[in-house]
């Protein structure tokens, strides 16, 4: 269903090409009932969200079918110097049957559409990976100083380098630059905010606190 997701989500984003109709090949999913007004509905709320709403925030989408659905931008980077976003996507029909989604989607001469990046390659062991690799730095790192870590398996690699440190009573957020590499030679770049919580973790935040 996955891989036949792929390519009715990159269907919907391209609304002026897609049609009810050329769903038809999912079977049983919710996105058979979505009818040419739903479509066109949803392609503007994807491309509002891609190209307005911040990481983080949820946007709502119902069409005239009774297919709901919601999307969130999980964090935006660069890919080859291309602008990126990983989104997940979720519908519902009225029956209740429920279908999730995530994919990276890069924009292109104007256009958005899904892509592989090396982000959207990384398994859940190289989450896992740059997950600790994260933590350490946010620990432990000065700034200006990179870390550097390789998956050997997938053969997937990165750098995380602290930019800067901001420290409020007892509880400090610092800038990160973020870079990733995959096999192919493909790089991923972005630069996010992380604040320490009161258990000492570190939590990725879209504003200042």
């Amino acid at each position: 269903m996955q891989n036949k997701a792929f390519f009715a989500i990159s269907l919907l984003l391209l609304a002026s090409h897609a049609s009810a109709g050329k769903l038809d090949f999912l079977k049983d999913s919710v996105l058979t009932e979505l009818n040419e007004a739903d479509i066109k509905s949803f392609h503007q709320t994807a491309y509002n969200t891609l190209e307005n709403v911040s990481d983080k925030k949820t946007v709502f989408w119902q069409g005239e079918t009774g297919v709901k659905g919601k999307m969130q931008a999980q964090f935006s980077y660069k890919s080859d110097g291309i602008p990126c976003r990983r989104i997940r996507f979720a519908f519902q029909d009225t029956k209740k049957l429920t279908e999730a989604y995530k994919f990276d989607i890069c924009k292109n001469d104007g256009s958005w559409s899904i892509a592989a990046t090396p982000a959207s390659s990384f398994s859940k062991d190289d989450w896992l990976r740059f997950t600790e690799e994260l933590q350490y730095s946010l620990n432990t790192v000065s700034n200006g100083n990179p870390v550097s870590w390789v998956a050997l398996s997938t053969g997937v690699s990165g750098v995380i380098v602290p930019l800067t440190t901001e420290t409020k009573g007892s509880k400090s957020c610092r800038n990160v630059a973020i870079s990733l590499f995959d096999r192919k030679g493909r790089t991923t770049d972005g630069q996010y905010r992380f604040c320490q919580q009161d258990d000492h973790s570190w939590i990725r935040v879209t504003k200042a606190p």
